[in-house]
């Protein structure tokens, strides 16, 4: 999940040019989309990896994002408000990443989940590390390898127990 985000994240810019950035392959093909555009990817790519999704439209905000089912429980995906781009050119945030309805409600508003009844409840990525690394993430043996530019140090993410090991202090 977090690679097929990043991909997309890192390929796609947010731009209104024509009703092609509404639908998936404006994203994926044209590389330019709108929120819809990057929901529909997404929903496209986690399916193909043979996990379900739905797309979700915001009814308090003019705002489309992806709902995730991992493990049993549902997740958010807000792979458009992740594209940190022109502001912080080239960062991929993960802020928006496998959140549950109380953390989306916060700033997304009230919305209206297609196809899928069930509420998002879980808290199990809540306190998840990733949300808070801005930037490239490479995977290696059970660890996400990252710079922590707020800390200044190159961390590991151990993936099962969400614990962070600073490997260097560059500041």
């Amino acid at each position: 999940v977090i690679y097929l985000h990043d991909v997309l994240v890192n390929r796609v810019v947010y731009t209104s040019t024509d009703d092609s950035m509404y639908i998936a392959s404006g994203a994926l093909v044209d590389k330019k989309a709108v929120c819809a555009g990057y929901a529909k990817a997404l929903n496209v790519l986690l399916r193909r990896v043979g996990l379900e999704t739905t797309y979700v439209k915001g009814t308090s905000l003019n705002h489309g994002w992806s709902y995730v089912k991992l493990d049993g429980q549902w997740y958010h995906i807000d792979a458009t408000w992740d594209d940190t781009r022109p502001s912080t050119e080239g960062k991929i945030s993960r802020s928006y990443l496998l959140r549950n309805d109380t953390e989306f409600s916060k700033d997304h508003g009230i919305w209206d989940v297609q196809v899928v009844d069930e509420v998002s409840d879980s808290t199990k990525y809540e306190n998840w590390l990733i949300h808070d690394i801005l930037g490239e993430m490479v995977f290696e043996n059970g660890r996400w390898y990252c710079l922590d530019t707020k800390n200044r140090a190159v961390v590991a993410i151990d993936a099962v127990n969400n614990r962070k090991e600073t490997l260097i202090d560059y500041s």
